[in-house]
């Protein structure tokens, strides 16, 4: 295959319904209908677990491609030096948010499998992502930017 860097989804998507292209490794909640309506063919889901939208669809572990599990996640950011008492609020306002029955309901029915973490989490995750980013680079030889 190769790569074309299309800028975003949007784009993306229109290409892959518009036959300017044959595959698409791009996110499940613009894809969604595509998949309903018969579109597109999802083939595989890179996380680790099946998506709860998309049960019926492996992931590309369970397709021949052990320990593949590479999620898209959305976090929420602050600039540096936000005062604390700050980011307190924003972070147990988004949690609450996050974990109301409604927007569970409403993420869910769009392909987003709503979870929430604290800032503390988030910062951990993030180092963890860079890390194995910095990986997989090194082994693919892709140079660093």
């Amino acid at each position: 295959m190769t790569h074309i860097p299309y800028k975003g989804n949007g784009p993306a998507t229109a290409a892959l319904l518009g036959g300017e292209v044959q595959v698409l490794f791009g996110a499940v909640p613009p894809l969604l209908p595509h998949v309903s309506a018969g579109r597109v063919r999802a083939l595989a889901i890179s996380s680790g677990k099946r998506a709860q939208a998309l049960p019926q669809i492996p992931t590309v572990a369970e397709s021949g491609y052990p320990g593949f599990d590479m999620a898209l996640w959305l976090g929420f950011f602050a600039p540096a030096g936000t005062p604390p008492a700050v980011v307190k609020r924003l972070e147990s306002t988004l949690v609450e948010l996050i974990q109301s029955p409604e927007t569970k309901e409403l993420l869910t029915r769009q392909g987003v499998e709503p979870y929430s973490m604290g800032s503390r989490d988030l910062a951990k995750l993030v180092k963890v992502e860079i890390e194995n980013y910095k990986s997989v680079f090194k082994t693919a030889g892709i140079k660093m930017q």
